[in-house]
């Protein structure tokens, strides 16, 4: 049951009059307390009288007011309207101190099914049980089940973000309406043996628009079906299409999977292992634990979301904070509601903070703020999204709707939805961490500003990397109508499956950003039109690829100042950085990368040396900026825990931990015996100046918050490399008097790790690990290999190699899981490689992994 209830400042119960606040003796301030266990007729107003509902306990209260919620599992529906006013103090919700406070949306079985039922054979390794009420979503012993689909997919092998490989491939002959299918992946609507009229089909046909639409028509044996026609954002492009379908019981056909016939009340299930279903099973039967309406000045803290979330309109002011969301909300297609998910969302809301939540396992987009000088600070979002169905506007995670808006110290990873987060003008982006995003939708990026919001928006101290999307982009129509004046600076980006820094439009400024490893260039300020970009900066950047066009090269357009290109240097971005593999991308010493910048304003103040370096880190800072979500502790060790050969000149960073105003650092050999080397209060750098070789290393931070508390850390574990220096020394060294005389090895333009005396863009240390010969230009192994179709398959080329190594090719499609093989003897030699890989679905990601 959803209660309703309308309370306004003044009620005159509780103060006589409206002009309360001018009577003597008044105060503000109460504070009540509520209860699983409370009873209604208590006082409420201590830990031993509590109240037992919300409604209760709101028909007491004025705002200003504190309701403490003591242990224990809530399902309450309380909608409350038109409580408080813009002047009024803040109303806060919140958790009894160390309270363990739940919301819950989930139901026992017990408490579903119908009296007397108990689970009975279908057929098969299918069971059913009568339920008396429905479910949205269900779960044994904490595992989410599947709904029942073709083609199949499951979630802990991670095939449900495979797009080209477990959703079905469009035909050529789909138009709006009726969707064709091409057999892919051993997966072929024709080989159904039973019609799918009145199924479910979930269809990427939009590129960045999926829709959920009942099949109106279709036969066994058909390679097509019917559905209501979408609207003008459909595309025609079929070979981007996808789709899978849901919905009826015959397609329940493996272990997981669950379906809901509505009409009956029917829970049918495979469970785990095909046997009788047993141990703790639950569904999800709600969405919404609280939905507010004009609520201003509130505060909830402290709570924990299960299979439930919150909602609201008009609730300026509101501050969610310190509160986690697990499965909060799925779709309600189980029921034949084809509408929009059901999210956590708060639209007409300004001057929001939503601060150190966790969302993690959602359905739909995560969070939409519609409002404006609303705040994300500290968050933590992870598993969003399994379908993206019908999301208003572009497929996005988090949504940022208004102007003034800020996201920043936030961790966002494994996503679905084309775009992660959507922007609003004059809004701010910083210090987040977003990765593994963009899995089941057509085109796409990590931070997408579109041509009305890129006025003013800030974008900076952010890592965009290891997506098949693209990473920062400003995008415009193709017209040639542009948005202005926005900044870019101290990103990195990198591994991002197209562009890692795209702006278009023109009177941005780009600066001071890092970016490599991505599938197409990684610097772009976009110059398709002769007046685009040609008022803006392109300023002191660091990429493998520096141009005007997204995959080409090309001149770049404005100013252009104190860039790092890799093509112009004729060498390698990773090979500028301290330790790129451990995510240390501070220029080494010595790199090209120092002092090569300009001065910008506001950008580059405070810079160390005799001018601004080039890319985002600054070499000499003591600080080391890592983005994304803080933890209670330390993290985010570099070198990475148990990390192996790690270089003896290697220095010791941590992200901070939340709310913390110092660190204590503490090092040594032995685990049960370290030392503290100091204290921190604005580095998170140590300089060790030298470790030794092959030892193991122990170190551990902790730190001291803001209220005085001792936070330990984990202790961390890394070992270093067994001889000085580089690894590999002696086998090195007998590499280079194969190649080199005594006399050129005294040289060190001739035979120093870093030189390239054959000019064949491989630096010697490079030519020793992948087998090639450092004299001979046409013996090279490429970093990036062009992947063609030939006669159907796909075809990877690399340059001709003098192999002296075992050498296999592997292919992703999520950067997760890879598969591959090695090469053969004819292989190595060809300069190219046919794989059985069908070109329709070519992986966007190949490697070639080198062995001795």
């Amino acid at each position: 049951m959803e209660i309703a209830i309308a309370l306004k400042w003044g009620d005159m119960r509780r103060i006589g009059v409206l002009c309360a606040s001018l009577m003597a003796g008044f105060a503000w301030g109460a504070e009540y307390y509520l209860s699983p266990n409370g009873i209604d007729e208590n006082e409420g107003t201590s830990l031993e009288t509590p109240l037992a509902t919300f409604r209760e306990a709101f028909g007491r209260m004025d705002p200003g007011d504190t309701l403490y919620l003591l242990e224990g599992t809530y399902e309450e529906e309380f909608q409350l309207s038109n409580f408080g006013g813009s002047s009024d103090p803040e109303t806060t919700i919140q958790a009894y101190e160390g309270a363990e406070v739940v919301f819950s949306g989930f139901e026992e079985l017990d408490e579903l099914k119908a009296e007397g039922a108990s689970w009975i054979s279908h057929e098969g390794n299918i069971f059913k049980i009568q339920l008396a009420e429905p479910i949205l979503q269900l779960f044994v012993d904490g595992e989410q089940m599947i709904p029942a689909r073709w083609p199949n997919a499951r979630w802990d092998d991670g095939s449900w973000w495979k797009r080209d490989e477990t959703m079905a491939h469009g035909g050529v002959q789909s138009v709006n309406g009726s969707q064709y299918d091409l057999p892919m992946n051993g997966n072929s609507l024709a080989s159904l043996d039973f019609d799918l009229a009145g199924a479910t089909a979930v269809m990427n046909v939009g590129s960045w628009k999926t829709y959920a639409r009942t099949i109106e028509s279709h036969t066994a044996g058909q390679e097509f079906f019917t559905y209501p026609k979408i609207n003008n954002t459909y595309k025609t492009k079929t070979k981007t299409h996808r789709y899978w379908v849901e919905g009826v019981l015959r397609l329940l056909d493996s272990e997981l999977e669950w379906f809901l016939d509505t009409d009956e009340n029917t829970l049918y299930l495979w469970g785990p292992n095909g046997e009788i279903p047993g141990g703790r099973i639950y569904g999800k039967t709600r969405t919404y634990a609280l939905d507010l309406s004009n609520a201003k000045n509130l505060r909830i803290q402290g709570i924990r979301f299960e299979g439930v979330t919150l909602r609201g309109s008009n609730c300026d002011g509101l501050v969610l904070e310190d509160c986690s969301f697990w499965y909060p909300t799925f779709n309600r297609r189980m029921l034949g509601d084809m509408g929009s998910i059901p999210i956590t969302e708060f639209s007409g809301t300004d001057d929001a903070s939503i601060i150190n939540c966790r969302f993690e396992h959602v359905e739909g987009s995560a969070l939409d703020l519609a409002g404006n000088r609303n705040l994300i600070d500290n968050c933590y979002f992870y598993d969003i999204d399994w379908s993206c169905a019908n999301i208003p506007g572009l497929g996005v995670t988090l949504r940022l709707s208004g102007s003034n808006n800020t996201i920043r110290y936030t961790t966002i990873r494994k996503t679905s939805a084309s775009s992660t987060i959507d922007l609003s003008n004059a809004s701010v982006v910083e210090y987040c961490d977003i990765s593994e995003t963009g899995f089941l939708q057509n085109d796409g990026t990590t931070v997408q500003v579109t041509k009305l919001a890129q006025a003013d928006a800030v974008i900076r101290y952010n890592w965009d990397h290891d997506t098949i999307k693209k990473g920062i982009r400003f995008d415009t129509t193709n017209n040639g109508t542009f948005g202005y004046d926005g900044d870019v600076y101290r990103n990195v980006a990198f591994r991002t499956g197209a562009q890692g820094i795209h702006l278009k439009g023109d009177r941005h400024r780009m600066v001071n950003n890092t970016s490599f490893g991505n599938l197409s260039n990684d610097i772009v300020m976009n110059y398709d039109f002769a007046d685009e970009n040609i008022n803006s900066e392109t300023l002191n950047n660091a990429g493998d690829q520096v141009s005007g066009d997204r995959n080409n090269p090309k001149a770049l357009p404005g100013r252009v100042e104190g860039n790092w290109s890799g093509e112009e240097e004729e060498a390698n971005l990773t090979g500028q950085f301290r330790d790129f593999s451990n995510y240390d991308f501070r220029p080494k010493q010595g790199s090209g990368l120092i002092d090569a910048g300009v001065e910008v304003p506001g950008i580059t103040d405070g810079y160390f040396g005799d001018a601004p370096d080039a890319g985002a880190y600054e070499f000499g800072d003591p600080h080391y900026w890592i983005p994304g979500y803080k933890e209670r502790k330390a993290s985010f060790p570099i070198p990475a825990n148990k990390a192996t050969e790690v270089y003896l000149g290697s220095a010791l960073i941590w992200k901070e931990a939340y709310k913390a105003i110092r660190h204590r650092l503490y090092l040594g050999n032995d685990v049960q015996n370290l030392k503290l080397i100091g204290e921190y209060e604005t580095g998170n750098i140590f300089e060790p100046g030298g470790l030794d070789a092959g030892q193991a290393y122990f170190w551990r931070v902790d730190a001291v918050l803001n209220d005085g508390s001792l936070v330990e850390g984990d202790v961390w574990t890394f070992t270093t490399k067994d001889s000085e220096g580089e690894p590999l020394a002696e086998a090195y060294r007998a590499w280079l008097l194969e190649h080199f005389s005594e006399s050129e090895i005294a040289l060190e333009s001739v035979a120093e790790r870093g030189s390239d005396p054959d000019l064949d863009s491989m630096n010697n240390y490079e030519e020793f690990l992948a087998g090639t010969s450092p004299v001979n230009e046409d013996s090279r192994l490429r970093v990036s290999i062009d992947a063609r179709f030939h006669e159907g398959k796909a075809r990877l080329l690399f340059s001709p190699i003098l192999m002296k190594r075992e050498y296999a090719l592997s292919h992703s499609s999520d950067l997760i899981v890879w598969e591959g093989r090695r090469l053969l003897e004819s292989e190595k030699t060809s300069g190219y490689v046919d794989t059985e890989w069908d070109a329709h679905n070519a992986s966007r990601f190949y490697q070639l992994i080198v062995s001795p």
